[in-house]
């Protein structure tokens, strides 16, 4: 047995209720995005059963004006269930990671600055940035973690975001989104003063905190893409681009 949405019922419902998405999220414990989706055109076909709990408390609602109780037919086969999910394509890293990002609720986290606050890049928006940069191109995410690494800006790349010879640079943040369950981010930086400044903070090995915008540039002729720090390298259609660097400190991690 399983709970399937009833269309357009957490929506109105959390009209009814005068709520916005936010505080729907924030009252009822589920992720904001969770909310979003449900309300979407792409709503998933099922809900869990503790969402399914949370929302009616939150909405003051019975549950079955959310979702319907569905019995599984008579000569279901959990076999041919098993066996429809191994054939399934395995998950890639980033896609468990950020599914554990939502479960524990951490996919909608922002951090404040002094001009507004910023989403804080993590598995779940890195894996929409590479389904389809398009959908975020010049939005501007804060990025966190310990400066594990530095290079040098290829010389196509530097071309390409107008970069004097020298003066840009890549570097790889990475934080923990929870024990186990780490994060990395390759970042861009076009200003010296900026590359100079987390250059330093990377010898320290300290942390820093940046906001960086999403450049996206198709491949055409020589140019095959943004390269990041990764085990395999291949080219990428966007690149984080460092705009502000927000803050940087000692870090006694080292890992």
């Amino acid at each position: 047995m399983t709970w399937v949405p009833i269309p357009n019922a957490v929506r109105k419902l959390r009209e009814a209720a005068k709520l916005e998405q936010r505080e729907l999220a924030k009252k009822s414990g589920i992720t904001e995005r969770a909310i979003r989706l449900l309300e979407s055109k792409r709503a998933p076909k099922t809900m869990y059963a503790a969402t399914v709990k949370a929302l009616a408390g939150t909405l003051k609602c019975v549950p079955e004006d959310l979702a319907t109780w569905v019995p599984r037919r008579r000569g279901y086969d959990v076999d041919d269930e098993i066996q429809s999910v191994i054939s399934l394509p395995p998950a890639s890293t980033l896609a468990r990671r950020a599914q554990r990002e939502q479960e524990l609720g951490r996919d909608n986290e922002t951090l404040p600055t002094t001009s507004g606050r910023y989403a804080l890049l993590g598995p779940t928006l890195l894996k929409r940035c590479q389904t389809a940069c398009a959908t975020v191109e010049n939005e501007l995410f804060a990025i966190s973690g310990l400066l594990k690494d530095h290079d040098a800006l290829p010389a196509r790349a530097a071309t390409v975001l107008d970069v004097r010879v020298g003066h840009g640079a890549r570097f790889l943040l990475a934080r923990n989104i929870a024990r186990g369950v780490p994060f990395y981010a390759t970042v861009f930086t076009r200003d010296l003063e900026q590359t100079r400044q987390l250059i330093d903070l990377a010898e320290e090995k300290s942390r820093a905190t940046v906001l960086a915008r999403v450049v996206v540039k198709e491949p055409i002729d020589d140019w095959k893409g943004f390269f990041i720090f990764e085990k395999r390298p291949k080219p990428h259609p966007f690149a984080f681009v460092v705009e502000h660097v927000i803050s940087g400190e000692k870090s006694s991690e080292t890992d």
